[in-house]
């Protein structure tokens, strides 16, 4: 909901929590993540609404939706949960380009791909049922 240029405090509640959990596991489903051990937090984050913290390495993230948080769009759950899972989606990427010192243009081709076939495998699977 818009607000305008009004920024509000909003207080975020379990049933926040709950569709902010239920919408980032669906998202990890429909792109794949399942080889990621994903774990859900609600807490006070300082300054965002929500954070995706992870270990690239061991395959775990921890996706956070902060208890309160200040904004003109009151979205605390749906899109939020939405963009965390694609940063989950796009870190091994992000830490390739990173590293782009140790790793060679064919790693870093290799997971472009990654994500491209997981992508694939979810908009072209619903554009054909």
């Amino acid at each position: 909901m818009e607000i305008g240029d009004k920024r509000i405090k909003v207080k975020t509640t379990k049933k926040h929590f709950g569709v902010f959990k239920a919408e980032a596991n669906k998202w990890i489903r429909n792109f794949g993540l399942t080889d990621w051990n994903v774990c859900f937090s609600h807490t006070k984050l300082e300054g965002i609404k929500a954070r995706c913290e992870y270990n690239l390495v061991g395959r775990v993230a921890t996706l956070s939706l902060s208890t309160t948080y200040t904004d003109s769009i009151i979205d605390y759950d749906i899109e939020s949960a939405f963009h965390e899972v694609c940063e989950l989606l796009i870190i091994p990427l992000e830490s390739m380009i990173e590293q782009r010192y140790a790793l060679g243009v064919d790693d870093v081709r290799e997971e472009t791909h990654r994500i491209i076939r997981r992508l694939e495998n979810f908009i072209l699977k619903e554009d054909l049922n």
